[in-house]
């Protein structure tokens, strides 16, 4: 199960990577993982802003695991992690024509 958490965590960052170039948004690619004592009973795993020192979202441990080899796992967790983002950033400006 390490091997794949390892891989979830993994595709998290290429996500925010994508996300960040697509928001034109820097500060995503910053964000990073840690586990706090509420999470660690509740097996999951915080995405951070470790500048601002807040939670961004929550990631169960499980979808971690399974979002490689689980296409719907993966579509939910990206639709976490976006809607995390888009009202998390505090520079992004949602209203953004490109």
């Amino acid at each position: 199960m390490i091997k794949e958490f390892e891989s979830g965590r993994d595709f998290v960052n290429a996500f925010l990577e994508q996300l960040a170039d697509e928001l034109n948004a820097p500060e995503v690619r910053e964000l990073d993982f840690e586990v706090t004592d509420k999470d660690f009973d509740e097996r999951r795993v915080s995405l951070v802003d470790r500048k601002r020192l807040r939670v961004v979202t929550k990631i169960d441990e499980n979808d971690l695991a399974d979002c490689m080899t689980t296409p719907s796992i993966r579509r939910k967790l990206e639709q976490q992690l976006r809607a995390a983002i888009l009202s998390y950033s505090p520079t992004l400006d949602h209203n953004r024509q490109e």
